[in-house]
């Protein structure tokens, strides 16, 4: 690998990318860089932090020959930035022979970039599709859980979370992007079931499920999601895989009707002599009805395994609880889970404890028990329990 610096690139000074750098530093990292286009939030975070670990540059991720000089004195990219930007970014990490990783492509993007494999291969680079909170957390969850089995049939994912706004409004809360937050209830979902991947209607699939306190029951959908791009190609023999997400009431009311409208279509439409296309005028909508005021936020991550263990069936159950962190400083807890989950990554690749090279899925080369002892060194929540069925 080009470059001799112990270094991690962040591209991306959104609530994620910021997150992982907190951890980056905490976890004594030696050098860190963060890179955007609009820089204001990065230095002010290098300020508050006070480390000359941390340097902060500008970078237009759009400029392919800019993103890849800036990137290739780094030994691993974290690729903090818009999912749909995930394979030109990996392109760049690839020629730049930079070690990458990202929070997920919904699906398509990531088997997208599955395709660039033998390239990374050839370049000695290892590229973690999926590396933040779900996809990331969840995919190892589950890689812990068939590391205790024979074989695995099905593997079931649900995410829960609950906001505790600071006061009573009007005004919609985002975990994160809403331009993401959109297209995760407006494009299909896939699903695999009778080892197939299948499409199924938007928001169909409704279940209750009981989570931990303080998320509690709560109403989850089918979502689109990167778990379901690799799990059934990382399990041979498994037969079901699904994900489903659960979705605020207000979030759910505001977005379906958009939805019922036609407004998830991203062809372009003429209006008033310009043209716009009907989810980017539903994205700046959603957008302009968002709060600015960051809510404490919890999330529930849990996966259930079923398979095999010396002829009896066994279905294990994992779940994971993220909470506002008073130590770095961060009160969304969606946010946290995917910064620290793509930190202890990076850090693992650094460690040399991802020895493969080319396109992989976490579930498939990051070591479950190294990766979970690292979440219990930062006090998050997990609990593990089977049935025999």
């Amino acid at each position: 690998m080009k470059g001799n610096e112990r270094a991690v690139f962040v591209l991306g000074g959104g609530r994620t990318g910021l997150t992982a750098v907190k951890d980056l530093v905490a976890s004594g990292l030696e050098r860190v860089i963060i890179g955007d286009v609009e820089t204001s939030r990065a230095k002010e975070l290098a300020n508050q932090l006070g480390s000359n670990m941390v340097a902060v540059t500008k970078v237009d991720l759009m400029d392919h020959q800019s993103l890849v000089s800036a990137i290739k004195s780094s030994k691993v990219l974290i690729n903090a930035t818009w999912y749909e930007y995930n394979t030109q970014v990996m392109k760049a990490a690839i020629e730049a022979k930079v070690h990458y990783l990202d929070m997920g492509g919904l699906f398509h993007v990531t088997r997208k970039q599955m395709e660039m494999n033998s390239t990374a291969r050839e370049a000695g680079v290892t590229a973690v599709l999926g590396a933040g909170e779900s996809p990331g957390m969840t995919n190892i969850m589950c890689a812990a859980s068939a590391e205790t089995l024979d074989a695995v049939e099905e593997i079931r994912i649900r995410v829960g979370a609950r906001e505790t706004a600071p006061q009573k409004s009007d005004r919609l809360v985002f975990p994160f992007a809403v331009s993401t937050v959109f297209d995760e209830y407006s494009k299909p979902p896939i699903i695999f079931l009778d080892g197939q991947f299948q499409e199924v209607e938007c928001l169909s699939g409704a279940e209750e499920i009981q989570f931990a306190e303080p998320i509690g029951r709560q109403s989850c959908h089918y979502s689109i999601h990167s778990e379901i791009a690799t799990l059934p190609l990382s399990f041979k023999g498994l037969r079901t895989a699904d994900f489903k997400l659960g979705i605020s009431e207000d979030i759910y009311q505001a977005i379906k009707p958009l939805l019922d409208a036609g407004m998830a279509d991203a062809n372009p439409i003429e209006f008033r002599g310009s043209k716009i296309t009907p989810r980017d005028f539903a994205v700046a909508l959603l957008t302009s009805r968002a709060t600015s005021t960051e809510p404490s936020r919890y999330v529930a991550l849990k996966t259930e395994v079923m398979g095999t263990r010396k002829g009896k069936r066994i279905r294990e159950i994992r779940e994971l609880v993220g909470e506002p962190s008073e130590t770095l400083r961060v009160r969304n807890a969606t946010a946290l889970l995917t910064g620290i989950g793509a930190s202890v990554v990076a850090q693992l690749i650094l460690a040399g404890e991802v020895g493969e090279t080319g396109v992989m899925a976490p579930e498939s080369c990051i070591p479950p028990s190294k990766y979970l002892n690292e979440l219990e060194k930062r006090k998050i929540r997990m609990t593990k329990s089977e049935v025999e069925l």
